[in-house]
């Protein structure tokens, strides 16, 4: 985007408002040039749910915010109401965008979740959605779609650049690896 990585625009997102930035990747080899500590996926083959275990394992706060990196229009406005929503909640609290999409990979999850998650990738169910399906007291927090929108492909970029929406091109819930 704009010459640069996704990765540096969501790091930058986050660093501005938040203290301390993770960075998840699968192995020790994997550089992302970013100044951040990196967490190493546990886990192999167990996509962005061995990312959050990583993350949930070094936290040192009792939330852990996580995004994706391929998130390259995300706000800071979207990020302050999710570290928000976090006082009146019991369990993770997550992004429902205005096209009623839940965003687990926009989301804040509290290091009381560390061992539903390792019994979630012990028992290989790796799908966030689905762990989230049986977690009691999950907070949605509404957001507009437009910055949560993933990229995967060049014409997704295109479509997100030029503010052309995801249903015009016909592109809908695609499933491609997160990370």
């Amino acid at each position: 985007v704009a010459g640069r990585p996704m990765i540096v625009h969501v790091y930058e997102t986050l660093a501005a408002v938040v203290e301390i930035v993770l960075v998840s990747v699968r192995k020790p080899d994997d550089d992302t040039g970013l100044p951040p500590e990196h967490v190493y996926d546990q886990y192999s083959d167990a996509g962005p749910l061995a990312g959050l275990h990583a993350g949930l394992l070094r936290c040192r706060t009792p939330w852990l915010l996580i995004v994706a990196c391929d998130m390259p229009f995300l706000t800071k406005d979207v990020l302050n109401t999710l570290l928000a929503g976090r006082y009146s909640a019991a369990g993770p609290v997550v992004t429902r965008t205005s096209d009623d999409r839940l965003h687990p990979l926009c989301a804040m999850y509290s290091r009381d979740m560390l061992v539903d998650v390792e019994t979630a990738l012990r028992d290989q169910h790796y799908a966030l959605q689905d762990m989230l399906r049986h977690t009691s007291c999950v907070t949605e927090i509404p957001a507009p779609a437009y910055p949560l929108r993933n990229i995967n492909q060049q014409q997704d970029l295109l479509a997100g650049e030029s503010g052309c929406g995801a249903d015009d091109l016909g592109i809908h819930d695609r499933h491609y690896p997160e990370r």
